[in-house]
């Protein structure tokens, strides 16, 4: 076990033999739209076939009158061209979703595999799993030095539209930023062999030393997740953040409260309960010794 923050290949986090919670892409979800795309791919496939054929197919008494209606609009000389077109743009669909669907079951497709020991973080969307196996994309935060972790939430506003996101952070003490944000700036300049990827980061770190990871469409959810993890490490309660704009949304400051020095003592985190005591009360070293020691003995 290490006690060092360190860049590391996912192949070599140890998955096996200890208690964990890993958080994955939720594959049902993926599976359900993949069923769902193919199915009206391969409706508007039979209506385009139906117009060439339409004079020996016949339908069943009993059908309701809508179905008739659809069907005599079929003989129109634009219904292949329509149901083709639209054949062609579920296709893509269609392709799309079975390729999330199949990412979503790889081994590597974890997003976060929390243990007593220590928290491995991938910072390579489960959608890009087929970039260089390489390539080190885990960061590895040892129980030793995290702070505290919660939940969030917050809208990310773009140019021209807002997305709701919800996620984790984790406080890291001590992080090295230029070894996490060089190595997290690197994965957004990669790409497949082929010079495809998906625009999907779900990993980035704030100035004030606050790994943020976004949870999309993953199990558990965060609430679960920081109410698993709650057994080895301090947590918050949840945060919503409000609107972040797309460039600054990872550089939100931690706002500390008297609630948190009660908190870090709880969890066992002198020194930690000794830190907020001075920012959220404006002490010296020794005055906030003090008063954490007199919460402990209470």
């Amino acid at each position: 076990m290490s006690f060092d923050l360190k860049i590391m290949n996912a192949d070599d986090v140890p998955m096996r033999g200890v208690e964990a919670v890993c958080v994955r892409p939720q594959v049902l979800y993926h599976f359900i739209w993949r069923c769902v795309f193919t199915l009206i791919f391969l409706g508007f496939i039979a209506c385009f076939f139906a117009h060439f054929f339409h004079e020996r197919i016949v339908l069943p008494v009993g059908l309701p009158e809508q179905i008739y209606d659809f069907y005599e609009l079929l003989e129109v000389p634009a219904a292949p061209y329509v149901t083709g077109v639209l054949s062609l743009f579920f296709l893509m669909f269609m392709k799309i979703s079975a390729s999330m669907h199949r990412k979503s079951k790889m081994p590597r497709s974890w997003l976060i595999y929390a243990t007593s020991d220590g928290i491995y973080v991938q910072y390579r969307s489960f959608l890009n799993q087929n970039f260089d196996l390489q390539d080190d994309t885990v960061i590895y935060i040892p129980a030793s030095l995290v702070s505290w972790m919660r939940e969030v939430q917050y809208f990310v506003k773009g140019h021209d539209s807002t997305a709701y996101m919800k996620g984790v952070e984790i406080s890291v003490k001590r992080l090295d930023q230029d070894l996490i944000q060089g190595a997290v700036s690197a994965e957004r300049l990669r790409r497949s062999s082929s010079g495809a990827r998906w625009n999907d980061f779900p990993v980035s770190v704030s100035e004030d030393n606050i790994i943020r990871v976004k949870f999309s469409v993953m199990k558990p959810k965060p609430k679960r997740f920081i109410e698993a993890v709650g057994r080895w490490y301090m947590t918050k309660e949840k945060a919503k953040l409000g609107n972040i704009s797309a460039k600054q949304r990872f550089m939100v400051k931690h706002k500390w409260e008297e609630d948190d020095i009660r908190r870090a003592i709880e969890a066992g985190s002198v020194i930690e309960a000794i830190k907020i005591a001075r920012r959220v009360r404006k002490m010296g070293l020794k005055e906030a010794k003090d008063y954490v020691e007199s919460l402990r003995t209470k």
